[in-house]
């Protein structure tokens, strides 16, 4: 298995590749269970945005994102750290 090209796939890379299946193997293990993720990793089959990101008003300026609360009927999103409605 080539972690490498697994890596170049996903973003990923973990520091085991199989994880211990019981609580003894789990306290004999060394080396601890990691992983290190990529989030801005270029992927193509995920082409990028082609439009500028939804900001907050100033003077905030977040973005949207997956942690706003999003009101469909009323076309508005709150932002989670200025708590202003946009």
């Amino acid at each position: 298995m080539d972690f490498e090209a697994i890596e170049d796939q996903d973003g990923v890379r973990c520091s085991w590749n199989v994880l211990p299946n019981t609580r003894i193997e789990a306290t004999r293990s060394v080396v601890p269970v990691a992983a290190l993720y990529t989030p801005l990793k270029e992927r193509p089959d995920q082409p990028p945005i082609r439009y500028e990101p939804v900001m907050c008003k100033a003077p905030c300026r977040a973005v949207l994102n997956p942690y706003c609360q999003i009101d469909v009927r009323g076309k508005l999103w709150i932002c989670p750290f200025c708590l202003q409605r946009n």
